[in-house]
């Protein structure tokens, strides 16, 4: 097996009543599926933290700050069609990093639709989601950590979420799927409007 591609995710959030916090999420390429803003690192980005950052902006038109310490790490294998022109990696590998969302300052790629979700309501989404469902376990895993996380940090701040961060250990724990508890919730809300 091949190395697998490195990406990074936005797992962006933001604080709304009642102390719950809702997650945005977008469709992928083809639209049959929801998933995190994510991207490979470029020569341009000189860190992790700004590729997320890039990518919460390119893809849904979010801008934030990155939390300097990575939630954890999810996989997803590649489907074979998409192989040939990929070089033969079979696997990518996406190191997940919270995203405190600030504001809107553009539209995000065409047909993304980004949509902020409740923490239950984004996972029902991921469950949606044809394929793996491993990988779907992941993506619920790191909405978990990013929501204990939230639960246990600070609000963002200068000294804890500031974009020019050094570089984090590369240390980082792997996402343990667990199943989703159940928590009140209502329905989705739409993107906030620019």
């Amino acid at each position: 097996m091949s190395q697998p591609l490195q990406k990074v995710a936005a797992v962006c959030c933001r604080p709304v009543s009642s102390g719950n916090v809702m997650f945005l999420l977008i469709r992928s390429r083809s639209g049959n599926r929801w998933t995190f803003p994510k991207g490979t690192v470029e020569d341009r980005d000189a860190t992790p933290l700004e590729t997320v950052a890039r990518e919460a902006f390119e893809e849904a038109g979010v801008v934030g700050t990155v939390d300097p310490v990575p939630l954890g790490i999810y996989r997803k294998l590649i489907p074979a069609r998409k192989m040939s022109y990929m070089g033969g990696i079979e696997e990518e590998e996406v190191k997940a990093w919270l995203f405190h969302y600030t504001g809107v300052r553009g539209a995000g790629e065409p047909g993304r639709r980004p949509t902020w979700f409740l923490h239950q309501r984004a996972a029902m989404a991921f469950r949606t989601n044809p394929g793996d469902p491993f990988y779907i376990d992941q993506l619920c895993a790191i909405l978990d950590a990013a929501r204990e996380r939230l639960r246990t940090a600070p609000p963002p701040g200068e000294e804890n979420a500031a974009p020019n961060t050094p570089a984090v250990s590369e240390a980082v724990p792997e996402v343990t799927p667990v199943a989703v508890a159940p928590e009140p919730v209502s329905a989705a809300v739409p993107a906030v409007p620019s």
